[in-house]
């Protein structure tokens, strides 16, 4: 079995445990749910779905932006299974999840039939990054994989989604090759002003002096790493003060491409991916 055929066995296993719920509270007389059975029960569904379902989704492309209401819908669902409360709050928040599940399976239905066609689209560069990121940090694939994937949709309205999968990536990496704890007991290592711990820059750093890389090498992915730093936040809150979004989206998907220039260099080196162009300066025009 495929891991992506596990992962959406894992998926078909959590609803039928969600039917198997319903159908025990369907068949509950009281008025509230009092029984301890169908509570452990609730506690139970909730557990499996952040434990195995959650990374499931993730593992088949699925964002965390897209998941919110359903882990939402999931958090509501231990709270009410922590007091005694009315069944008909139970079956409303499980109606919920199930309206929340043909959104997702909607979603989960592009990115299989859209896998292929990313993995025959991608730039040497961009399989190299994407290859790694899937083995070293599977979650980083996944969030680097769904920026691909937004760029082929035709006619997306919005690409705010796409700016803050691409800045995770890039912050996942960092922390994974640069704990802060080790960063912090670097030699000569002193908190940027307004930080609680080191910034990307000093993680940045930190990776190539451990690399002996080149001056030039480290000035370029500084440069690199600060524009990221300072411009994909505000990029994203650009879209709704912009005004007309719709005027602007192809000059959001150009700049948000801009940053992925800069995010793809930066990665390309963190990552040992070694190709001539890997930090060239992206065009700006």
């Amino acid at each position: 079995m495929s891991s992506r055929e596990a992962h959406l066995k894992t998926w078909e296993t959590f609803w039928s445990l969600v039917d198997s719920f319903a159908s025990a509270l369907s068949r509950y007389k009281a008025r509230n749910v009092n029984a301890s059975g169908l509570r452990h029960q609730a506690r139970t569904l909730v557990e499996g779905y952040f434990r195995e379902v959650k990374p499931a989704l993730r593992g088949l492309g699925v964002t965390h932006n897209t998941m919110k209401d359903l882990d939402a819908d999931l958090q509501r669902l231990i709270g009410l299974s922590i007091g005694k409360n009315s069944k008909t709050s139970y079956q409303r928040l499980v109606r919920g999840m199930k309206r929340q599940r043909k959104n997702l399976e909607t979603g989960l239905e592009f990115l299989i039939g859209a896998e292929s066609a990313a993995s025959a689209t991608t730039s040497g560069s961009e399989g190299a990054i994407l290859s790694t990121l899937e083995r070293m940090i599977p979650t980083a694939g996944a969030s680097y994989k769904q920026v691909l994937l937004d760029f082929q949709i035709q006619g997306r309205s919005s690409y705010r989604g796409t700016a803050a999968e691409l800045r995770e990536v890039v912050r996942e990496v960092l922390d994974h090759l640069a704990p802060d704890a080790d960063v912090t007991k670097s030699t000569g290592f002193k908190l940027e002003a307004d930080l609680k711990g080191p910034s990307m820059k000093q993680k940045v750093r930190f990776i190539l002096n451990a690399r002996k890389a080149s001056h030039g090498a480290l000035q370029t992915a500084e440069d690199s790493i600060k524009h990221l730093d300072e411009n994909l936040p505000s990029l994203g809150r650009a879209v709704y003060t912009r005004g007309a979004i719709d005027v602007h989206t192809g000059r959001t998907r150009e700049e948000v491409l801009n940053f992925k220039s800069y995010a793809d260099a930066i990665l390309g080196e963190l990552l040992e991916i070694h190709k001539p162009i890997a930090l060239a300066a992206p065009n700006k025009e």
